[in-house]
């Protein structure tokens, strides 16, 4: 079975017959997820997601470009905050520090829901997925999500970043995208000055 439709045209590529186009299904607003998730509210700012995860190979997940591009965000229009979780332990340097907050644990499902729920928007601009299991969370959430433009990124994501460079790896028919942080920036402003134009800030 493919979830993707980019998984399913490289097999067919590679002449395989056995194998079958299938959506990966999810439940908006599933009681098991949202049961105990208590929504973070009462806030005067617009709060970004970034689900780290373990980080994946090759740092897939990118978050070294979602902080470069959060400092820049934060400093135009500081009513901004950033929440990242990460299941290893990574480091953020004090020039990008501001208005982020760094959850180094693995953390329930509970707060999972929570993340989500709390935020207005999620950063997952992934160099490369596989199923992309963040993309559903946030969808069942109801919450948009910016990636790349890249497949099977562009498939599950709402708003697309340009990809502005390929690099090939090793012993993989996948390479990873890239985008360039002033593209980033950019989409993350857009949804920043949305919510200024409907009031919410």
């Amino acid at each position: 079975w493919c979830v993707t439709d980019y998984t399913y045209n490289i097999f067919k590529k590679f002449g395989y017959e056995n194998i079958v186009r299938k959506e990966w299904g999810f439940v908006s607003s599933p009681g098991w997820f949202f049961e105990e998730a208590l929504v973070m509210d009462g806030r005067d700012m617009f709060r970004f997601y970034h689900p780290r995860g373990w980080g994946g190979q090759h740092g897939r997940k990118n978050t070294k470009r979602v902080v470069e591009a959060f400092s820049i965000v934060h400093e135009k229009m500081p009513k901004t905050e950033l929440i990242i979780t990460s299941q290893q332990p990574i480091y953020i340097r004090p020039q990008f520090s501001n208005g982020v907050k760094l959850i180094n644990e693995t953390i329930a499902r509970q707060r999972l829901a929570q993340y989500y729920c709390g935020c207005d928007c999620v950063l997952n601009p992934a160099m490369r997925e596989g199923l992309g299991l963040t993309f559903y969370e946030a969808r069942a959430c109801g919450k948009p999500v910016i990636t790349l433009d890249a497949p099977p990124m562009n498939e599950l994501g709402d708003v697309l970043v340009p990809v502005s460079e390929w690099t090939p790896v090793k012993n993989s028919l996948v390479p990873l995208a890239q985008c360039k942080v002033e593209d980033l920036v950019e989409a993350m402003l857009v949804q920043v000055k949305s919510w200024q134009m409907v009031g919410i800030l």
